[in-house]
This record gives C-alpha cells, sequence and structure tokens, in this order.
C-alpha cells in the first residue's frame, strides 16, 4: 500500500499536464500512487496522459464533463494511501514537496493537513513578478490555531492553495470529503469542515508552482460570469458557522439559538460582501423564534428589522443601478415597499408561530 495517494482531476490542459504529471512522479519521496481522472477534455488530454506509462499511474475518464469536485471524488474512491494530494493538472510539484510535509503529519498526530505557499507561474512556466493584484496576498504563510482560521475563513473566504496540500486520509473522510455539488469553492467549504476538529500547518518553502493563465481561465481567476455561482456557494458554505467550533471561533454564545443566529447575522451583515449579507438573510429568516422570552423576542425583532431595513436599501438602490446601466430606468422607481415586502411577511409568520406579535412592522 503506497504511503500517499496523488490524484490530479484534469480537463483541457494537453499542453500542460505532462508536467503536471512529471512533477508528481519525479518526487524524492518515491512511495506513492498517482490517480489520474479526465473529465471528458475536448482536447488531446486524456491522449498524453495514456502515453506516460509508469506503474505507480492509474488512469480514468468521465464520459461526460462533471466537474473538478466529481472528479476528484472519483479519483479519491480508489485512494489507498494514508495521505491525499491533489494537484491541478495545470500546476507543478517541487520535487522535494511531499518528502517537507510528510514527517509534520507523522510527528503531530492532530494535523489534518500542511500547506506551502505557492510560487505563480504563466503560461510558459516562467515566475510571475509582479504577481497579479487579486492572488498577490491570497496564501498567506502565517500558521493559526484552529478558531483562528475558521475566523479567517468566515471573514475573508478561502486563503489556503489546494494544489499544495498534503491531507491526512482519515481526516479527509472523517469530514465527510468534496461536495461535489460546489463548482468554486469546494476546497473552502473541506477546509472549514477539517479545521472545527483538527489543525493546519503551513511550511515557510514555497514547494507548488501555480499557473495563472494569461487568458484568466484559471477557475479560482474573478470573472464577472462566476460572481454569482461565488455568492450561491459561499453563502451556503457559511451555514457551517451556525453552531459548535463555527460560532465559539467567532466569540458567539450558543445558549441560545436564535439568538446566536441573530448575532451571526449581524456579524456577517457588517462584512458586507453580497454573500455575508445574502447569508446574513437567510440567517435571520431560518431562525425557530419558538420558546424566546419577551426580552428575547424584542431583542431579536429589534436587531433583525435593523438588518432588514438595509436589505430595503441596498435591494432598492442595486435594482436603480442596473437599471441606470442598462439605460431603462426612466421614471420609473421600485417602491419599497414591494421589495421589502417578502422578508417582512416571513418575519410576521415568525411572530405569528410563536403566539407572539411584531409590533410596528
Amino acid at each position: 500500500m503506497p504511503r500517499v495517494s496523488a490524484y490530479i482531476p484534469a480537463f483541457n490542459h494537453e499542453g500542460f499536464v505532462e508536467k503536471a504529471i512529471e512533477s508528481v512522479l519525479g518526487q524524492t519521496f518515491p512511495d506513492l500512487e498517482l490517480i489520474i481522472c479526465d473529465d471528458a477534455s475536448t482536447d488531446g488530454t486524456l491522449s498524453v496522459i495514456e502515453s506516460v506509462t509508469d506503474t505507480r499511474i492509474r488512469s480514468l475518464k468521465n464520459e461526460c464533463n462533471m466537474g473538478a469536485s466529481f472528479t476528484a471524488m472519483r479519483c479519491l474512491e480508489s485512494a489507498s494511501g494514508e495521505f491525499i494530494a491533489p494537484l491541478s493538472s495545470d500546476d507543478i510539484w517541487h520535487p522535494e514537496k511531499l518528502a517537507r510535509q510528510i514527517p509534520l503529519l507523522e510527528e503531530n498526530a492532530n494535523l489534518a493537513a500542511v500547506f506551502t505557499p505557492p510560487r505563480f507561474i504563466g503560461d510558459t512556466g516562467e515566475e510571475l513578478d509582479p504577481v497579479p493584484e487579486d492572488f498577490a496576498e491570497l496564501f498567506p504563510s502565517k500558521n493559526r490555531t484552529s478558531p483562528e482560521w475558521l475566523r479567517q475563513f468566515f471573514e475573508e473566504g478561502n486563503c489556503l492553495c489546494l494544489p499544495s496540500a498534503l491531507i491526512r486520509a482519515t481526516a479527509y473522510r472523517e469530514s465527510g470529503g468534496f461536495d461535489p455539488r460546489l463548482e468554486q469553492l469546494p476546497d473552502l467549504d473541506l477546509w472549514i469542515r477539517l479545521a472545527r476538529t483538527n489543525d493546519f500547518h503551513i511550511l515557510e518553502e514555497r514547494l507548488v508552482d501555480f499557473r495563472l493563465h494569461s487568458d484568466h481561465a484559471n477557475a479560482s481567476f474573478p470573472r464577472p460570469e462566476i460572481s454569482s455561482r461565488v455568492t450561491a456557494e459561499m453563502s451556503h458554505i457559511l451555514h457551517h458557522y451556525l453552531e459548535g467550533a463555527g460560532l465559539a471561533s467567532l466569540g458567539i454564545e450558543q445558549s441560545t439559538p436564535a439568538i446566536a443566529r441573530l448575532r451571526l447575522a449581524e456579524r456577517a451583515w457588517e462584512i458586507g460582501t453580497d454573500y455575508h449579507r445574502l447569508f446574513a438573510i437567510q440567517t435571520i429568516l431560518g431562525a425557530d423564534l419558538a420558546g424566546l422570552s419577551q426580552d428575547e423576542l424584542t431583542d431579536f425583532t429589534f436587531a433583525s428589522r435593523k438588518i432588514l431595513s438595509e436589505v430595503e436599501k441596498v435591494w432598492v438602490g442595486g435594482r436603480i443601478k442596473f437599471h441606470e446601466a442598462s439605460g431603462k430606468l426612466r421614471n420609473e422607481k421600485p417602491r419599497m415597499e414591494e421589495t421589502s415586502s417578502p422578508w417582512l411577511s416571513k418575519l410576521r409568520g415568525q411572530f405569528k408561530r410563536t403566539g407572539k406579535t411584531g409590533q410596528g412592522t
């Protein structure tokens, strides 16, 4: 049984996948298997994969394009190693990567994963200098405690480099593994679930080359067409913070679930990104108000109304801005009552279920 199961989900990278494969097979720590799954590439990626001969390689292919998360999960179904190591089909490991990471996992049972900062390269393998602004500060090298990681993920999003990771297989499986429904942020979702009960460590050395394509083809590159998907996935992922270690990492008292939800929603709303604010609305409207004391219900109602009144302003402003941009504003402005009624109706329904009335709505 190999100590490490490396895997590569590959899609339309015929010009890069061979170097990715070679970087795995060329590790100074040789006790590994490499599982590669082609995700129905439309170029010559599969042919390149099949041209590399090594007994440590197992090659799979999807009949139709299923996305990176599903493809990664398919690779890992048959992984037998004590540790698992992801690599993108256009990225490159440095030869000593695994050899530097394995001792840390062997000596520290509390660690679920070891990461490294990346070196950013371009299409032809040249080191990028300067690094594009969106990526320059994305992957910090500072180590943190588990609660600090959870707080970082909640406030800032992902900051760990997936192709740099070496993950303890037992921790991965106990966490539930990748969620195939997530296309943009399956790694962040996994890091949050792992950090609830485990620690991470980041080495100082840059031991992976992370390729940034000149045509912005990276799945993680910020583009308008993926912004809605990122917002939807992030608002879903933040639901991990509704109890236990997530709330504790943010210093939120957990004795009353509805009030804990309210405090979490307030924190998210203050951060102010689209996905934090969507999550805040979902969190308030998902609260069960049954059993709250009158004082608690008053607190919840007052604070939630404050957030929902801000929703009205943001929603109206957003619609006006959209109409202006499209040249269709004219004299037709959306009325606040129309935009606010769904949320306020939901709140009224909550008050009715508790047998109490929200005044002044």
